[in-house]
């Protein structure tokens, strides 16, 4: 009689075959703010740039945070750091919020 299918030996070998795979592969994580007012200064310094070259600058920490050449931000968000701080950024004048 033929029995059809894998055993449980060959599942098991592929599984860790496809878990060592995985492992392997590198993630990808967003940077870690070293400092509260490295990530202030930055976003303002985005901002600054933006309004002095009279053009569309995206923030270099966090990609959806974009600024156009007035200084405004195409929309409102909150952004969580380290787990820590949460940043908010108001549509308008495109100012932002840091608490803890």
């Amino acid at each position: 009689m033929s029995i059809k299918g894998f055993s449980l030996i060959e599942l098991l070998c592929v599984f860790f075959i496809l878990s060592m795979i995985f492992i392997t592969l590198p993630v990808r994580m967003p940077p870690k703010i070293s400092s509260i007012k490295n990530f202030e200064q930055t976003l303002l310094l985005t901002q600054m740039h933006a309004m002095a070259h009279k053009k569309y600058t995206v923030f270099p920490l966090d990609n959806r945070v974009r600024f156009n050449a007035s200084g405004n931000v195409n929309q409102a968000m909150t952004i969580r750091i380290n787990d820590v701080y949460t940043c908010t950024i108001t549509l308008g004048a495109g100012r932002f919020y840091v608490l803890p």
